[in-house]
């Protein structure tokens, strides 16, 4: 055991001997800062800030020292360039401006203008060449100088402010840094810089010898903004050696010792609080101490100049440096102190799985509190939770290790603020950790506001930190004084009790639920009578009505099987009752039970007659007295049976025995019975009666047993030796025997064994055993004093004395049994027994007999006494008379009578009793049923109507449970009741909780009166501070309550900081916390172990599929040699090198891996991406529940750079293209009102100087202020874990110049999940490559650009009525009654998404309503088809979860729907808001158009509106209107008859024509289908303007009207559509043809012509074409049919669509008809006959007069592709490209051959 303790205690200091090397390893020294870009990346010379009054700072001469800052820099204010002065209307359009500004020449005019498409010259306004000379000659000079002059000021303002902005800028990147990367780097101030550099072999030294922590902060107003550099609260001056301790050629160490503490010593007899408190004494004395050769000089600036010899001078600097691991290095060493100074037998059992013990017993999974973990306290989670928090939870009561995978956005700050409030519930001391403090920040405020006082922030030493922990202790101290343990107690069991109460009525109402939800929806059996679905039921009620129109009672409890019995029962005595009298009734009955019984009476009679007869003594004095006489003869009668045993014993002593024992000396006999059963067991073993039968010795008479039995022994051992004594050998040495031998040779003859000499062994063996019996027998008798039976029969001997042992024996326990008996006696009673007298035995039985009858006799009287007493008594109505027949009895003694009357009575109480309960049933029956008792008493109720009773209850019955069931209002009440309930519950939990953890704290504050003095000084100290907390007296305080805090930080018993933060702050002690919780355990390396040792039991969350630690500076190797020296037998050594994290190390020591897999954070696009390759495949895939509006960004965009290159390698590498395209969309999109106060992040997918230059970009570009409101971060993925932004922009940065190799490594995994999956709604890719250029399909590049290209998770939108037909319900709907919901949904002008999937499908809604903001609201029809309450439960588990995620339930049931619709449906209606309509809505009829134009044509002019008068005007909103009566379209059924052509000129003028179309250059035909249909107006800008038909049909015939389309755009396509359909769009981009389509239905109407319309293309484009297409083919071509007009299409070539790609070519060929028809009406249209994308194209070779039929695509073909005997041609192909353009009649030559060609038909 010993030996086990010392390994394990070895194991443990193996351990920690490790990470203290591993930290040292990472903290080597920096002596130039100048040299170290990495350990120093940002230094900021305060010198060298310009002064100016916009900066304050703390080495100039006019700071104010009272100020709590060092700096303060406000952002200056860029000049504005002047401009040149106004000049005259006409001279401002015609002036060549670069002419004005220069005396070279005089200015001069442009040559020409063009205005409203239009060329003018200006030879045509020589009035403006005249007014530009009479200008140039009076007064240009002037104003060109006084330019000149605002110009020069101009150029040196701006000189001063690029300066001063330079300033701010950098301060401003230091600030960026410090926030993004708090956990990597500190910003400290130094002065006394140590500067020197001996020769050129030794290092320079250039380092500050003092710093001291400072804080960043920036604000920032509407007007503008600055930076300030402050002192860190918790910061103190501190001396920095680590430069120069390990130069020892240079320095003497203990003079750096002796100078530190010199300089230490001035600091603190000089109470200097910071490094610019008259500091520069204590940098002269370190200065001469440090070296003989040491100086100081004042300086302000850098130094410029590198001496030989030591030199420190004040340079002060603010300087933004790496951590040092100086804090780790100093907390492992003193752990190992603790480890090597504690007991021998030292336990850590959270690091016993690290060293390979694992625990085996009960007892080892016991914590070291002491407490049993399966008995931890109830859940306390006040907020929600879901299945893995309680699997976490019920872990942790098992293991001391619990370890929980969160991948991105699944609510792990959410779970740690559960536990955390479960844990401090439980008394617990618990830490929150991780890396960074970005994974921490917000943790706190997810805690109830109960909580947040319990636990500390502690994310950084910053100012907000301190105010934490400050506000937490001011918190703890003021519940300290006002708290009584006695009263919390009190609170906490009410709290308990009321949770326990409203968890039982949460469960009784979802129960409820369940019920009504199982009859409401199942075919059921109400009762035995009425079954089926509740419309069912109705039915048969509603025909049984006026059956069961007599029964009026209310009753209808079917349970009740008594009652029909009951009411027969109740006819029956109610016609018994009326015939007999009952008034006998009415007296009281004597209680039978209150009487003597027969029995009692007729003995004591008979002990009455037995005590006047017996032969008993008469003398009171004889009586004895007892308690239990029968028990008393029992015990005498027992006495005489013990005398009756010993008069039959055979000894003849037996009354000398009994003598010795009475009269105490019993110990004699004791003795003999002893020694008697010592001697007796001897006979155990033989078979004395055998032995009787089988051998008979024989012995002379002369010899003793004692010498036969010597001699015996002599000659049996001569035997055994081998000699014989008998035979001739024997004869021969005879002579020469022993004398020993021959003297008892006599033996041999004299000694007889079954009458044979004795002369063998056995035989001599016998002898001596017959012997032994023989001395044992001669024992016995001395033993008994007498003789030994005559004989020789061993076994009679031997039963004479054993039968004389045994009754010996038993007389002795006889005699100790009587005097137990005796002592029994007289202590019960008062008889005195003396033993074994049978005499006075006789005479005590006689007395006692007679006693007990005396008792008898008195008892029995003492009955009769009670039973007359009670009849005596007083009762109101009197007893009945048969009260006097009893007391005759009573007295007379007659039993005989007395039975008779007792018969009498029970017959009279069993009557009364019937006759009682025939009310009780008439009362019982009157309640339930009080008309039909009415009836029986009025005789209209018989006993044969009892069986029409039981269907009228089944009647009743029914109708109260379908009135309960469809009581809507009921069900609803539940529903909010629950809700309630579970809010309640929260709350209560929330309550009960926070108020058991403050218990603890008070509880153990109370217990410490130390800490409680502490606390007391540190708020009269922060009292002392004062308001300003300025001035001498302040900081003095400041400092008492600084040192104060140290102690009362152990009243906190939460704390949430990052690693660093951790190691800086604890004082390390084994198990110091209950509870650590470690978030993002996967970017914590072997450094966190140490967790282990501080904490009882501990909780990791990370994700190995997010960023593994980085130790930049310690290569993996290095610490190989580490390992295998420190860590030698240490189980899985290799996993604390720097390859692997701690939560990769956790999985070998812990239990499982519970997952965390419901995703809230990401649209669900977005983390697919991680979902579908990093997740998916390890069987751990996500679950997407984040509600979105569908007017929501586009969550996937890809930006194309074309002109994107690289740069540099590795991590230098940059696409300089590529990020100045992210910082101008950035710059964009913050002035995008789509994109208001929305946070946003960029990541670069390889290398960081990527990072770094798109932040300089977009600071240039949109300014610090906008950088800083909007949360914006440039990093790569480690900048971003555990971090999110609402949008997200990625740098691929790779381009065609990259020579690159695929990234597919576990590392690159990481950091593309991270970079993807920190996006909440929207994320862009940048790229410089096409899919096409990565040919590595593994590649993380290919497979993120092929998600943002390629995915599509469309849902198909319905907003058209389905009509009603027999058979099945159409796809996807689950049951009519989902379409006809679905129906008024529809007619409520909402568009609606059936069978709608959540969380790829793990979640589906039966249907979700878009609301015209596209939020949208889950529909649940809870129809006929039910699955049973546990379904039900799993779906309102559903709900509830949606519910959480921001989703709004409207659920409707099937009978109340059909009952009353629109009641059904009202709550539905009132859940949508109101919204305002942009736009109008589609029009009913022409009559409200016609009215609609009469308002247009109203303008304003001046403060009026007056109406034109003129026929046709155009005003500057570009309307067109007509005071003309518009013509009425006639309505009749929709034909092909065409109603009006839509006569368009290019110009925008149109006209509506009846007859015949106009030579226009675009003719719309319109049918009567389209009479409320929509003309779609296609422009090649990419834009669509959707106009209603009904507005043109209100035109005049003939009119011509104004404004009919754009002027700044030019038509692709124009075409009248009946109905919403489909727009298919077909564009170029990059020299790649795409198509992409959108629902029309998506595409805002409009009422104007000349609008541009709705923008459906955002690429970059060429060559757009629009088909339209119908409804019916969407199912089929989903995947290219998208909801956002942002989305980008896809490439005609890619395979993945082959299917959709069929589709379109098949519609293509019906659609081409159409267009020929259209064709005839559009002589000058976009549909002429010119060949072109699509175009059929019939030509004859004219070399050999072959014909052919080909088509012109835009896809790549393979070989000759012929379909339906056209040849299908690419159109950049020569013979595609040959005839493009041309026409009917062409003739061309094709490419570079002889063929030439004739185009004959164009299709």
């Amino acid at each position: 055991m010993e030996e086990l303790s010392e390994m394990k205690k070895n194991k443990y200091i193996q351990i920690f001997n490790y990470l203290k090397e591993f930290s040292k390893l990472r903290s080597n020294p920096v002596r130039d800062i100048d040299a170290q870009e990495t350990q120093y990346p940002e230094k900021f010379w305060l010198n060298d800030i310009p002064e100016n009054e916009l900066f304050e700072n703390i080495i100039r001469s006019d700071f104010n020292e009272d100020s709590d800052y060092w700096l303060k820099i406000r952002k200056p204010k860029e000049p504005v360039k002047p401009e040149f002065v106004k000049l005259t209307e006409n001279l401002e359009k015609w002036i060549d401006t670069p002419t004005l500004l220069t005396d070279d020449d005089e200015p001069r005019l442009k040559e020409t203008l063009e205005a409203n498409g239009v060329k003018v010259s200006i030879e045509d306004y020589p009035e403006i060449q005249k007014e530009l000379q009479l200008y140039i000659d009076n007064k240009w000079i002037d104003d060109l100088i006084e330019y000149n002059e605002r110009i020069e000021s101009y150029r040196i303002e701006q000189e001063k402010y690029e300066k001063l902005n330079a300033v701010y800028k950098q301060l401003f990147r230091i600030f960026n840094k410090a926030q993004q990367f708090g956990e990597e780097y500190e910003l400290v101030v130094g002065v006394g810089l140590l500067n020197f550099k001996e020769n050129d072999e030794s290092p320079k030294i250039f380092r500050h010898i003092l710093t001291q922590r400072v804080d960043i902060n920036f604000e920032y107003s509407q007007k503008d903004s600055q930076i300030l550099i402050s002192p860190n609260l918790e910061s103190a001056p501190q001396i920095e050696t680590d430069s120069i301790l390990d130069l020892f050629d240079q320095f003497d160490s203990q003079n750096i010792i002796d100078a530190e503490k010199a300089a230490e010593n001035f600091i603190k007899e000089k109470n200097i609080e910071t490094i610019f408190g008259h500091i520069e004494d204590a940098l002269k004395m370190f200065a001469e101490r440090v070296s003989p050769d040491g100086s100081y000089t004042h300086l302000i600036e850098k130094p410029s100049r590198t001496p030989s010899k030591p030199n420190i001078t004040f340079s002060p600097a603010l300087l933004l440096r790496k951590r040092n691991t100086r804090s780790f290095t100093a907390l492992y060493e003193k752990i190992l102190e603790n480890i090597e100074n504690g007991e021998d037998d030292l336990e850590i059992p959270t690091i016993n799985d690290l060293i390979g013990i694992h625990p085996n017993t009960e007892s080892d999974t016991i914590p070291s509190d002491g407490s049993v973990r399966s008995q931890i306290e109830p859940l306390f989670f006040p907020k929600e939770y879901n299945d893995e928090q309680l699997e976490i939870v019920e872990k942790a009561k098992k293991n001391n290790k619990v370890l929980v995978q969160g991948p991105p956005g699944t609510g792990k700050s959410h779970t740690i603020a559960n536990l955390i409030c479960h844990l401090l519930a439980n008394g617990k001391k618990v830490l929150i950790t991780a890396y960074t403090k970005r994974a921490l920040e917000v943790l706190k405020e997810k805690l109830p506001p109960e909580f947040q006082d319990l636990a500390v922030n502690l994310l950084s030493g910053d100012s907000s930190s301190i105010q934490d922990l400050q506000s937490s202790v001011n918190a703890i101290n003021d519940e300290l004084s006002r708290a009584n343990l006695t009263q919390y107690q009190l609170q906490i069991e009410d709290f308990e009790k009321e949770l326990k109460k409203t968890r039982e009525t949460i469960a009784e109402t979802s129960n409820s639920l369940v019920k009504i939800k199982d009859k409401a929806t199942r075919k059921q059996e109400i009762n035995q009578k009425y079954n089926g679905t509740l419309t069912e039921i109705a039915e048969a009620l509603e025909s049984d009505a006026e059956s069961f129109e007599w029964y009026k009672d209310d009753f209808s409890n079917i349970q009740n099987d008594k009652l029909l019995s009951q009411l027969t029962e109740f006819i029956q005595l109610h016609e018994n009752y009326k015939q007999i009298e009952t008034d006998e009734f009415d007296f009281e009955i004597p209680d039978p039970n209150k009487l003597l019984t027969s029995v009692q009476l007729k003995e004591y009679s008979s002990l009455t007659d037995k005590f006047a007869n017996g032969s008993f003594p008469k003398d009171e004095n004889l009586k004895i007295s007892c308690s239990d006489f029968e028990k008393l003869i029992q015990q005498l009668n027992d006495l005489q049976n013990f005398y009756n045993e010993v008069d039959k014993f055979q000894i003849d002593f037996t009354y000398n025995v009994i003598e010795s024992f009475l009269k105490g000396r019993n110990q004699e006999w004791l003795q003999i019975l002893n020694q008697s059963k010592a001697v007796l067991e001897k006979f155990e073993n033989h078979d004395l009666r055998k032995i009787d039968k089988d051998i008979e010795v024989s012995y002379p008479q002369d010899k003793s047993l004692k010498q036969l039995k010597n001699d015996a022994q002599i000659l049996l051992a001569y035997l055994i030796e081998g000699n014989p004594i008998k035979g001739f050998t024997f004869s021969i040495k005879k002579p020469f025997l022993p004398r020993e031998i021959k003297e008892r040779l006599y033996f041999v003859e004299a000694v007889r064994v079954n009458g044979s000499p004795c002369d063998t062994i056995n035989e001599y063996e016998t002898v001596l055993k017959d012997i032994s019996f023989q001395q044992d027998f001669i024992e016995l008798s001395e033993i008994w004093g007498k003789e030994v039976p005559a004989g020789k029969f061993l076994f009679k001997k031997f039963s004479f004395f054993k039968e004389m042992h045994f009754e010996v024996q038993r007389l002795s326990e006889l005699i100790d049994e009587a005097n137990a008996l005796k002592s029994v006696i007289e202590s019960s009673s008062s008889l005195k027994i003396t033993l074994f007298d049978k005499e006075q035995l006789n005479a005590a039985l006689l007395e006692v007999e007679y006693s007990k009858l005396c008792k008898s006799i008195s008892d029995h009287k003492d009955l009769v006494n009670q039973s007359t007493a009670y009849l005596n008594n007083y009762v109101p109505k009197g007893y009945h008379f048969i009260k006097k027949d009893i007391l005759d009895a009573y007295n007379n003694l007659d039993y005989h009578f007395y039975g008779e009357i007792l018969t009498r009575l029970e017959k009279l109480t069993h009557g009364k009793e019937k006759f009682i309960n025939f009310k009780s049933l008439r009362s019982e029956l009157s309640f339930k049923l009080p008309d039909t008792i009415k009836s029986i008493e009025e005789n209209s109720f018989s006993i044969e109507d009892v069986q029409h009773l039981k269907q009228a209850i089944y009647f009743r019955n029914a109708q109260h449970q379908l009135k309960k069931l469809m009581d809507v209002d009921y069900e609803n009440q539940l529903i909010q009741n629950l809700n309630e309930l579970e809010k309640k519950e929260r709350k209560l939990t929330a309550k009960l909780a926070s108020k058991k953890a403050w218990y603890k704290v008070v509880e153990d504050l109370q217990q410490n009166r130390s800490l409680r003095q502490h606390l007391d000084a540190w708020v009269m100290a922060v009292k002392k501070i004062g308001k300003t907390g300025k001035g001498k007296r302040a900081m003095k305080f400041r400092k008492i309550a600084q040192q104060e805090m140290e102690h009362c930080k152990d009243s906190v018993p939460c704390w949430i900081m990052p690693l660093y933060k951790v190691a800086e702050t604890i004082h390390p002690e084994q198990e110091m916390y209950d509870y650590v919780i470690i978030d993002e355990a996967s970017q914590l390396g072997p450094d966190a172990i140490f967790l282990l040792y501080i904490s009882k039991n501990i909780i990791i969350v990370g994700d190995d599929k997010q960023t593994s630690p980085e130790y930049v500076g310690v290569d993996a190797n290095t610490m190989t040699p580490h390992i295998k020296r420190h860590l030698n037998g240490i189980p899985f050594s290799d996993y604390y090198g720097t390859e692997f994290s701690f939560f990769d190390h956790a999985k070998f020591f812990c239990d499982g891996v519970t997952v965390l897999r419901e995703h809230f954070r990401c649209m669900p696009e977005i983390i697919e991406f991680s979902n579908r390759y990093f997740y998916a495949p390890d069987g751990k895939g996500l679950y997407p529940l984040k509600q979105y509006s569908e007017n929501r960004l586009e969550p996937l965009v890809t930006e194309y750079c074309s002109n994107g290159y690289t740069e540099g390698r590795g991590a230098r590498i940059i696409n300089e293209p590529e990020a100045i395209q992210i910082a101008e969309l950035i710059g964009k999109l913050v002035e995008d009102e789509n994109y208001n106060r929305k946070t946003i992040g960029v990541i670069t997918l390889q290398g960081n100087q990527q990072a770094s230059l798109i932040e300089n970009l977009l600071l240039k570009r949109i300014g610090e202020k906008e950088f800083h409101k909007r949360k914006i971060v440039c990093g790569n993925s480690s900048s971003f874990q555990g971090d999110e932004r609402d949008i997200i922009f990625l740098s691929l940065v790779t381009a065609h110049n990259h020579n690159r190799s695929a990234l597919v490594k576990p590392e690159d995994e990481r950091r593309f999940n991270v970079a993807v999956s920190r996006a909440k709604e929207q994320i862009w890719l940048f790229h410089s490559v096409q899919l096409d250029d990565l040919n590595n399909t593994n590649d993380l590049r290919y497979k993120l650009l092929d998600h943002f290209k390629n995915y599509n998770s469309y849902q198909p939108i319905f907003n058209t009525p389905i009509e009603r037909r027999i058979g099945t319900q159409p796809e996807p709907f689950d049951s009519w009654f989902e379409v006809d919901v679905f129906n008024d949904l529809i007619r409520k002008q909402l568009s609606v998404i059936p069978q709608y999937e959540v969380a790829k499908g793990r979640y589906r809604i039966d249907m979700v309503a878009l609301l015209p903001d596209g939020t949208k609201i889950a529909i649940e029809c809870d129809g006929d088809k039910w699955h049973g309450p546990e379904q039900h439960q799993n779906d309102i588990m559903r709900q509830k979860v949606l519910e959480r995620c921001g989703w709004q339930f409207f659920r409707v049931r099937g009978y109340e729907y059909y009952t009353n619709r629109e009641k059904a449906l009202e709550p539905l209606w009132n859940m949508i808001p109101v919204f305002e309509e942009k736009e109008s809505e589609p029009l009913e009829d022409f009559d409200y158009q016609e009215s609609n134009i009469r308002a247009e044509i109203k303008v304003k002019t001046g403060d009026s509106l007056e109406v034109l008068s003129s026929a046709l005007d155009i005003d500057t909103d570009g309307d067109e209107t007509s005071l003309e009566p518009a013509e009425q379209v006639a309505s009749s059924s929709k034909t092909d008859k065409i109603l009006r052509y839509f006569n368009l000129c290019k110009s925008g003028t149109y006209v509506l024509t009846v007859d015949e179309p106009l030579e226009a250059d675009y003719v719309v035909p319109i049918h009567e289908i389209h009479q409320k249909g929509f003309l779609l107006q296609c422009y090649q800008s990419g834009h669509i303007n959707k106009v209603h038909i009904p507005i043109l049909l209100s035109r005049k015939i003939g009119k011509e009207y104004m404004n009919g389309l754009n002027r700044d755009g030019q038509l692709a396509n124009i075409q009248a559509i009946d109905s919403e359909g489909i727009v298919g769009i077909y564009f170029n981009e990059n020299g790649r043809r795409k198509f992409k389509a959108h629902l029309t239905e998506n595409i805002s109407t409009r009422e104007q012509l000349h609008l541009q319309g709705y923008k459906v293309i955002y690429n970059e484009f060429e060559r757009i074409e629009y088909k339209i297409l119908p409804l019916e083919i969407l199912s089929e071509i989903n995947r290219l049919v998208f909801q956002s007009f942002t989305a980008n299409g896809k490439p005609l070539d890619n395979n993945y669509y082959d299917s959709e790609w069929s589709i379109l070519k098949r519609y293509s060929k019906k659609s081409e008809e159409q267009y020929k028809r259209r064709e005839e009406f559009i002589p000058h249209s976009l549909f002429d006959n010119r060949i072109g994308l699509n175009s059929t194209v019939k030509i004859k070779f004219l070399n050999n007069n072959k014909e052919l039929k080909v088509k012109l695509v835009d896809y790549h073909t393979s070989g000759i592709e012929i379909i339906d005997g056209v040849q299908i041609v690419n159109i950049l192909k020569p013979l595609g490209a040959s005839i493009k353009g041309k026409t009917i009649g062409d003739r061309v030559k094709v490419g570079d051959t002889n063929s030439e060609v004739e185009i004959i038909e164009i299709r």
